[in-house]
This record gives C-alpha cells, sequence and structure tokens, in this order.
C-alpha cells in the first residue's frame, strides 16, 4: 500500500511511484528560481503543462533517483492523460483539506 502523497503512474508502458511532498517543492522552486508555492499551484489549476511536468518529474525522481526528465519530455500524447490524471491524483491525496469537528464545542 502506498503512503499519503504517494501514486503510482505509468508512462510509456513503466510504472513509477511518483510523491508529492516538501522535497518535490522545493526542487520545483529552486528550478524556477524561487517561483512562490501560490503561483505552482494557480499554474497547476490551469493545467500548465511545464507545472505538470515539473511535478511528475521531482515527484517521480524522488523514488527513481535514475529517472530523466527527457522521459516526461519525450512523452507520446496517449501518456500526457495518464500525466494529467497521475499529477492530479497526487495532488488531491497530498493535500490535506479541513475537516470539521464534530465534537462538542469548548
Amino acid at each position: 500500500m502506498l503512503k499519503r502523497g504517494t501514486t503510482t503512474i505509468i508512462l510509456n508502458g513503466t510504472e513509477y511511484t511518483m510523491s508529492f511532498n516538501f522535497g518535490v517543492l522545493k526542487f520545483i522552486q529552486k528550478h524556477t528560481k524561487g517561483m512562490p508555492m501560490g503561483e505552482i499551484f494557480d499554474k497547476l489549476g490551469s493545467q500548465d503543462l511545464e507545472m505538470f511536468g515539473l511535478v511528475a518529474y521531482y515527484g517521480i525522481k524522488m523514488n527513481h533517483k535514475d529517472f530523466e526528465m527527457s522521459t516526461i519530455d519525450e512523452l507520446q500524447l496517449e501518456d500526457i492523460t495518464n500525466l494529467f490524471l497521475g499529477v492530479g491524483e497526487l495532488l488531491q491525496s497530498s493535500i490535506p483539506t479541513a475537516v470539521e469537528d464534530e465534537g462538542e464545542k469548548k
């Protein structure tokens, strides 16, 4: 079973484990020369291909040290759907949501 913030994705017929955590965000900020996190999430929300590629690349690289950006850059069009679905699932499972407390209020 995969831990929270981790999913699997199939690209070019190969299954990879992809994570979304502090390290991935740190590498994205370094790659983008300090882009604020709000802007990163805005780009993801607008389905910016470069940002989706960065999340996938660094998310896979966290688990597969020999993974290369060229694998993302050379994706066939049918694999782009897998990329979007995989990154979307990853973000949804990684980002905590507010849970209402149903207990007594103090």
